[in-house]
Formats: structure tokens, C-alpha cells, sequence
């Protein structure tokens, strides 16, 4: 009898290895398709922004790039960042404090006032911005994979200030 019920208890820690193995699988799985739908969002609004800068078929600024991004530039839905609300506003534009700025002081959408990308028209710079995460390590992390960056910090660099440039 031992012996049956030590089999049993092998026999249901195999299952339960394999059922936690595959469920991290698939969260990983989830998790990388999450990363490249954000990231095919920022290139797809990078995309725009320079287009609109080289036809000049936007209002453009004195250093030659659009004053903001409008939604109606894309032909179907604008652009969408998983990773932050749809009640957020869509995108923040960049106030003339963070002319030089290659990121916004604010990286992670902490409230629903903080835009889903963030905009600079000084430089035609475009970011994503994360949602909170329980640790700050990992959205910093995944803040920096998405944009290609090197920040140190999820808050910093540049004025928390700027102006929405337009609703979902």
C-alpha cells in the first residue's frame, strides 16, 4: 500500500509540474504578444510622425516636425499602447520646458490623466508609456525594452507638465 500511495504522489507532483510549466508558458507567451502590440503601436506612430514631417502634411513647427499627432491621420482605429488604459488620453504632446527631453519625466501611466504615448514636437521623439506594475524593476525594465531607452528611473528628466494633444 506504501508503495501505490508513494506512486500516487510522485504520479500528481508530475502533474502539477507540468501544469505550472505550461501555464507560465502561456503567460509568457501572452506577455510577448502584449510587448510587440505595443511596439507595432509606437512604430506605427513613429512611422506617421515622419512622414507628415517629410511631405509636410501637417502643421509643422519651426524645427520642421507636426505640432502634435492627429487621430485622424489613420485610415482605421489610431494606434493603441496595451499596456495603459483606453480612458487614458491617447497621446501627450511635449510642453516647450521638455524641448530637449528624449523621454517624458513621467514613464509609467500612474493615473488617467497620463497619456498612453507621449510626444516630443522639438525633436519628433515618440514614447509609450507602461502601466503600474507591482514592481517598479519590471515596468522600468519593460519601459526600456519597448522605447529602445536606457532610463534609469520611471520618474525624471524632464517637467511632468504637457498638454493633451487629443482623446481616443
Amino acid at each position: 500500500m506504501p508503495r501505490l500511495i508513494w506512486c500516487l504522489l510522485v504520479g500528481l507532483m508530475l502533474a502539477f509540474t507540468a501544469t505550472a510549466v505550461l501555464w507560465k508558458q502561456e503567460k509568457d507567451d501572452l506577455e510577448d504578444q502584449r510587448l510587440q502590440q505595443a511596439w507595432d503601436a509606437l512604430k506605427r506612430l513613429e512611422r506617421e510622425v515622419r512622414i507628415r514631417a517629410a511631405t509636410k502634411q501637417a502643421d509643422l513647427n519651426g524645427r520642421g516636425w507636426p505640432s502634435t499627432i492627429d487621430p485622424s491621420w489613420f485610415t482605421d482605429e489610431p494606434p493603441l499602447n496595451p499596456y495603459v488604459s483606453r480612458s487614458n488620453p491617447w497621446v501627450e504632446v511635449a510642453g516647450p520646458d521638455e524641448a530637449d527631453a528624449r523621454d517624458p519625466a513621467i514613464r509609467q501611466a500612474i493615473s488617467g490623466e497620463i497619456g498612453s504615448f507621449w510626444y516630443n514636437p522639438s525633436n519628433g521623439v515618440v514614447r509609450a508609456r507602461v502601466g503600474t506594475s507591482v514592481l517598479d524593476s519590471r515596468a522600468l525594465d519593460l519601459y526600456n525594452r519597448l522605447n529602445g531607452s536606457s532610463v534609469d528611473s520611471l520618474f525624471g528628466g524632464g517637467s511632468a507638465t504637457a498638454a493633451v494633444a487629443s482623446e481616443r
